[in-house]
């Protein structure tokens, strides 16, 4: 399982590559890119996490005056990713580890996908592919384990809802890395 602040660092030290920004708009664009982890990433969460990059030097935060009502003149703080963090950034996206297991950080890693190499972006795949191949075994095995459970009509179509949602990444998955192994770039694969 990975750390859930390594995928956190990921995505904040990714989205401030493309651009430096406030903490709203970089809340708001990470929100979007961890998906199901939405209600989790509260400032309360992005703050220290930024604060901990900016103690390693992987960002720096710069002080911006910010036009206000009344003549009082508040300062923004807009992060900025730094080289370091440029170097950071690309360990986590290619060296994931247990992390493909993690639906979510492979989710954030496959967003940064174009900044890989292309034969990382096939090892990321396989692996990804090989842990799918463990699920689907799991969920298959697991289908109707109890007596009951093969009379309990929703129990048996959970189970099978489970083991078409891998089947459906598993093919999802091969049909990428058929086109990362051709070199061939085609979004509209997915």
């Amino acid at each position: 399982m990975p750390r859930r602040t390594d995928v956190i660092e990921l995505a904040v030290l990714g989205v401030l590559e493309d651009a430096p920004m406030h903490g709203y708009h970089l809340r708001k664009h990470v929100t979007a890119l961890l998906g199901p982890w939405r209600a989790a990433l509260s400032f309360g969460t992005l703050y220290p996490t930024l604060r901990r990059l900016q103690a390693g030097g992987y960002v720096r935060a710069q002080g911006s005056p910010v036009a206000a009502a009344g003549g009082v003149t508040p300062t923004k703080v807009v992060y900025q990713v730094t080289e370091p963090g440029r170097a950071r950034f690309r360990e986590l996206l290619a060296h994931p580890g247990a992390a493909l297991g993690d639906d979510d950080a492979f989710g954030v890693r496959f967003a940064f996908f174009a900044r890989l190499a292309p034969a990382d972006r096939v090892r990321v795949l396989e692996q990804r592919r090989a842990r799918l191949l463990d699920r689907l075994e799991h969920a298959r095995g697991r289908g109707c384990a109890e007596p009951a459970d093969s009379r309990d009509p929703y129990r048996r179509a959970w189970a099978q809802r489970g083991v078409a949602s891998v089947e459906a990444e598993l093919h999802w998955t091969d049909a990428r890395l058929a086109a990362e192994r051709a070199g061939v770039d085609s979004p509209s694969t997915g």
